[in-house]
């Protein structure tokens, strides 16, 4: 196991066993936005790449609330891990390293992909493998995984919500004052977004 890794694995557990007592006010990594930062609507998408009800909203909502709501300017998704666990940590890290306008076809590919790494003692070989494909090399990837300011703006973001949304779940929407949990259907989520129009 290496260096990297095993700060990871020791921030995680520090992160999950403390107490949410701290401020928590100031996020230490900038959202990564999907659809026009200027549309309407907001939605923020609470997540971890190890949940399997999230895998299943990306692969089965997530197309049609791009291409009927993000893709047109009608709303925005601001993407936050939510780790649930070290694997998710290091795939939210990993997925950082990325640049922007790859972030969220990264996402997407280890949503799709978790069940060949989520489980894994060690996922890095086959994380880096599916990064790799889209552009992001071995050395980016562990120069990422030993940047603790990085790793810990991962794990703040799940504090982020826990204190300011009251997430315990994932995934979890806030969508204006609204709090929305689980894998819902797009109709379901349409109908959330609807509700919001004025």
């Amino acid at each position: 196991m290496t260096r990297a890794v095993s700060i990871l694995i020791a921030v995680f557990l520090s992160l999950t066993l403390a107490a949410c007592d701290e401020s928590t006010e100031t996020m230490l990594l900038e959202d990564r936005v999907l659809g026009d930062p200027n549309a309407p609507i907001t939605i923020i998408e609470y997540a971890s790449l190890t949940c399997s009800h999230c895998a299943t909203f990306h692969k089965n909502t997530m197309p049609r609330l791009k291409r009927e709501w993000l893709d047109t300017g009608r709303a925005k998704l601001l993407y936050r891990d939510f780790a649930l666990d070290k694997n998710a940590a290091t795939a939210a890290v990993i997925a950082r390293c990325a640049p922007e306008d790859q972030y969220f076809r990264i996402l997407s590919a280890f949503f799709s992909r978790q069940n060949s790494w989520s489980r894994m003692e060690n996922p890095i070989p086959v994380l880096a493998q599916i990064a790799g494909s889209r552009g992001l090399s071995r050395a980016d990837i562990d120069a990422c995984l030993d940047d603790g300011d990085l790793v810990d703006g991962v794990l703040q973001m799940r504090l982020v919500g826990q204190d300011q949304h009251g997430v315990n779940s994932t995934p979890t929407f806030i969508v204006g004052e609204r709090v929305v949990s689980g894998a819902l259907s797009y109709d379901d989520f349409d109908a959330v977004l609807r509700s919001m129009k004025p």
